[in-house]
């Protein structure tokens, strides 16, 4: 069963003097209280700012999929946008609404949060193709005070690792923190969750600013690290042992690509290790795949004799237990295809057997 609780706020807010505006404590003090519930609070404080409500559902539930929507909310705000001066007419004065929307969705044991800031600080309405390059992404009070300073926070916390760095050049920098636990189910398994905490800070181009927050955390108690409970499954021996879950005479394995749980058919005669459309585009949209990442196309035999060609990838990080492989080599299949699990992977640990009567996959980590 599984949890999961989405945020998502939406802001565009252009600049006005007069207007007061949302800095690194409001970023805080929203996130804070929008994971404690405080619906009602963040609608005053946002009142405050200048935004009114939209729509404003604190719950509601989708039914048979056991899912549950928290504080789905909207807030909008019209205000004046600054108009630049480059030395041409005309220099109008334009309006711009600002949003700020909220989405949580609840599973059974995990919950995530997902927070959006579309941010706007000034800039020019007319011919925004001939303005000087730089000149105002990401601009104004709104980088000083909101970008720069969470960027400082969270590069100084040694917890989160810096994927990327390039927000001062127009680009993004992304921070992450994952860190993968053990806990039990309701029905005494013991399953591995990721804990993950990720950030992106972006210059989205015509003086905005976009900050993507994300976290996970879980319903069930977790009551050891998984890198200590595999080591006391392996019973001292440097083999972790792996649960396999068996489905006629297929193998499924759960694995964790850059923070996402996948389950997997254990195919040791596969080439590559497979990753389907969607997931592709979930890696790149978070910053875990870049352009550089790509591999060049290659030709797949197929069991029939048949052949066809894939795109293919590098991997950041793939996670086997308390073992994660790096840079693993992948190809890219439809969302309707069957994900195999196959020797890109296994072929970069030292040792591994799937241990038939135990249903367990047996793997060492290389030295």
């Amino acid at each position: 069963m599984k949890v999961k609780i989405q945020i998502l706020l939406i802001f565009t807010v252009t600049s006005l003097a007069a207007q007061p505006k949302l800095d690194y404590n409001d970023f805080v003090t929203i996130k804070n209280l929008y994971k404690n519930g405080k619906y009602q609070v963040i609608a005053n404080h946002l009142s405050e700012k200048g935004y009114k409500p939209k729509y404003f559902n604190e719950d509601y539930s989708l039914g048979k999929s056991e899912v549950i929507i928290k504080g789905e909310m909207k807030f909008t705000k019209e205000e004046l946008s600054y108009i630049c001066d480059f030395g041409r007419p005309p220099f109008e004065i334009g309006t711009s609404t600002s949003e700020i929307t909220f989405k949580t969705t609840d599973y059974p044991s995990e919950t995530e949060y997902e927070i959006e800031f579309k941010l706007s600080d000034g800039g020019c309405i007319r011919n925004p193709k001939d303005w000087p390059p730089g000149r105002h992404s990401g601009s104004g009070v709104l980088r000083d005070k909101l970008a720069l300073p969470l960027i400082e926070v969270y590069k100084r916390n040694k917890s989160f690792e810096v994927k990327e760095d390039d927000f001062n050049s127009g680009g993004t920098t992304f921070l992450w923190d994952t860190t993968t636990y053990n806990y039990k189910s309701t029905s005494g398994e013991i399953w591995n969750a990721t804990k993950t905490e990720r950030i992106s800070i972006r210059d989205g181009g015509m003086s905005s600013l976009i900050i993507w927050f994300r976290t996970t955390t879980f319903k069930y108690p977790i009551d050891i690290p998984i890198e200590e409970y595999y080591r006391l499954n392996s019973a001292g021996s440097s083999l972790a042992k792996i649960p396999l879950e068996k489905i006629g005479s297929i193998y499924n394995l759960e694995v964790t690509i850059s923070g996402k749980r996948v389950k997997y058919i254990l195919d040791s005669g596969a080439s590559e290790v497979a990753i389907s459309e969607t997931m592709e585009k979930y890696l790149y949209d978070i910053g875990a795949l870049r352009k550089e990442d790509y591999l060049p196309n290659q030709t797949f035999k197929l069991a029939d004799g048949s052949s066809t060609v894939h795109r293919r990838v590098l991997l950041p990080s793939v996670t086997i237990g308390d073992i994660t492989l790096n840079r693993v080599p992948a190809y890219i299949a439809k969302d309707s295809s069957p994900l195999l699990f196959g020797k890109s992977a296994l072929d970069m640990l030292d040792y591994w057997k799937i241990d038939n009567s135990n249903d367990k996959l047996e793997i060492r980590r290389k030295q």
